[in-house]
């Protein structure tokens, strides 16, 4: 969207950008802006969070396993807490168990495999693991780069410098 904006010379402004990517998918507008953000609502409503992960290292594993979004949220039970966003300016290692994914448990119980692959990461060294919105991708943040072990032909993964 912002690339045809841009080519098209559109001029649309960053909030009809919004308007559209939102009408795209409910977690679209996330990716208009290349700067930490927290999801809230439908993942439409965006808030900006003052995040700095320099030195450490982002491993990324997609495993290639289909988990369906609306039955995800059909089986999710949101806390209703409401996230402190000063946790993100204290040790990644200490986000673990605050900054929590409500998709986890309906997707976990349904791809029971997910949810080791994220203990697989912890217990690879991640400061802080996750799956990635309603699935099925999984990350590790690590404060070394990890080895990237080897995974099965229908895995992809990377490792990137954050």
């Amino acid at each position: 969207m912002l690339l045809l904006n841009k080519l098209l010379e559109l001029g649309l402004a960053p909030e009809e950008l919004h308007t559209l990517a939102a009408e795209l998918g409910s977690d679209c507008p996330f990716f208009l802006k290349n700067e930490p953000q927290l999801a809230e609502g439908r993942g439409e409503k965006l808030r900006p969070v003052t995040l700095d992960l320099n030195g450490y290292w982002l491993l990324l594993v997609a495993p290639g396993i289909h988990a369906p979004t609306p039955q995800a949220y059909m089986q999710c039970k949101p806390t209703g807490q409401e996230l402190d966003l000063k946790i993100f300016k204290q040790p990644v290692s200490t986000w673990q168990n605050v900054v929590l994914n409500d998709l986890e448990p309906p997707v976990f119980s349904l791809h029971p495999e997910l949810a080791h692959l994220k203990k697989e990461l912890l217990d690879l060294g991640a400061a802080y693991a996750s799956m990635s919105g309603s699935g099925s991708s999984v990350y590790g943040i690590f404060s070394e780069k990890p080895v990237l072990r080897k995974y099965p032909p229908t895995y992809r993964s990377w490792i990137l410098p954050l």
